[in-house]
């Protein structure tokens, strides 16, 4: 008798146990959809909303929920896994209402926006630029190949949200701005009183650009190249002579398998006739031979007007290193590139 009670004991308490995770599970699902639901149809009117190139699943949610786009940003995450449509969310930006469902807005998150993400990479040149943006933008045809020359250096490297079908002037008023943005009154003030106007001072952040990557080096050589320059020394910048050989060999259609930063010998810098060619030219080249970062900027218009060094190398790790005199140079060609 006692067995069969406590038989029957452990059979509620089983019934019982089963009976609350049903309910928890019933519990579940009604939340989940509920959340699904978008959070208020009688506002219709769409905002813009923003997916930032490599922006994660749960990021993107967050902000919708803060945003007021959805209900619950678990349940949106959970959908967007449900549907295997979490790497399928693009960048770029999207109008949305909170008249929309979590499963509408996923739908657009993840079928093309009108806008997209365009990278121009710091130290590039305009026609490696025109290669990008020809395969993210309808609107690109022929005539921003020459465009994006002539603003060869004012093409600000940063990420940009542009719309697909973007005109040239759409696209250049997007750069633009945010060139003089970063091209200020104090920067341009900076490189004035080191006898910069704007023009030279692009032009030199661009040989600085190439020269050198962090921003320490990037002020060391800025520093050495302003003693040369005004102590009417040839500048003697690699970069420049890369950029004359690349002129010559990727003329046409500047086609993508071009090498735009070509090896360079002694030869080229003795024999190659370009007013690129800084080892055989004296004062600035031309134009600029890239578009340089902010940061080589900052370092040209900040640049030590009291540096002891005159030369500099870098070793094939990129490690800069600098020297008084040539025969320290000589010794630190000798002893990192030989």
């Amino acid at each position: 008798m006692f067995f069969k009670k406590k038989l029957f004991g452990s059979n509620l308490l089983f019934l019982g146990g089963f009976f609350v995770f049903l309910l928890l599970v019933f519990l579940g699902l009604f939340l989940y959809f509920l959340n699904l639901r978008a959070p208020d149809l009688a506002i219709q009117e769409e905002k813009p909303f923003v997916v930032s190139s490599g922006e994660s699943l749960r990021s993107i949610a967050n902000r919708l929920e803060q945003s007021g786009l959805i209900r619950g940003s678990w349940a949106f995450i959970i959908l967007a896994y449900q549907q295997n449509l979490d790497r399928k969310i693009q960048a770029g930006e999207f109008r949305l209402s909170t008249s929309m469902s979590a499963r509408e807005i996923v739908g657009k998150l993840t079928s093309g926006s009108l806008d997209t993400w365009v990278t121009i990479i710091p130290g590039s040149r305009s026609e490696e630029v025109a290669l990008t943006l020809k395969e993210r933008l309808s609107g690109f045809d022929e005539i921003w190949f020459e465009n994006l020359k002539a603003s060869e250096g004012y093409l600000m490297p940063d990420s940009y949200l542009v719309p697909k079908n973007a005109s040239w002037i759409d696209f250049w008023q997007i750069v633009s701005k945010n060139y003089q943005r970063k091209v200020n009154k104090e920067v341009l003030a900076k490189a004035q009183s080191r006898g910069l106007g704007e023009e030279e001072l692009i032009i030199f952040a661009s040989l600085v650009e190439r020269e050198a990557k962090s921003l320490v080096d990037q002020q060391a050589v800025a520093g050495v190249l302003l003693n040369r320059i005004r102590n009417g020394w040839p500048l003697q910048v690699d970069a420049s002579v890369q950029y004359a050989l690349a002129n010559k060999s990727c003329q046409r259609d500047y086609p993508a398998q071009c090498v735009w930063w070509p090896k360079i010998t002694g030869q080229d810098t003795r024999k190659m006739i370009s007013a690129y060619n800084t080892y055989q030219n004296g004062g600035f080249p031309p134009g600029p031979i890239c578009n340089p970062s902010p940061g080589a900027i900052e370092a040209v218009a900040g640049a030590p007007e009291d540096s002891p060094y005159w030369y500099y190398i870098s070793d094939s790790s990129g490690k800069l290193h600098l020297a008084i005199t040539l025969a320290e140079h000589e010794e630190n060609i000798n002893r990192y590139l030989r």
